[in-house]
């Protein structure tokens, strides 16, 4: 009986050791999207501060693009965060099953 708790602890926490690695790989590549998206927003902001004086319709497709862009970086801010949320929960119980 003992054998078989220490075998479930030890399938558990390579189970969230895996879990762990995943996530920190997701990780990885959302932080690189992030960096991406952030660079593209500020070179679109960049881009349309100097083009003020063209057309209002021009303007209005840079403004279309710098939303578009706001929301993909929001929405990758928030998988971040909830991506952080879940290695911090899966190293703290692989701590605490240790």
């Amino acid at each position: 009986m003992l054998k078989e708790t220490v075998n479930q602890k030890d399938q558990n926490l390579r189970r969230n050791a895996q879990e762990i690695e995943t996530l920190s790989f997701l990780n990885t590549q959302l932080k690189s999207r992030l960096e991406i998206l952030q660079q593209e927003l500020n070179e679109i902001e960049a881009h349309t501060k100097l083009k003020k004086t063209n057309s209002n319709k021009i303007s209005h497709m840079n403004s279309f693009n710098d939303s578009v862009l706001a929301q993909e970086l929001e929405q990758k801010i928030k998988q971040y965060e909830t991506i952080q949320r879940r290695v911090s929960f899966f190293f703290d119980l692989t701590i605490f099953i240790a």
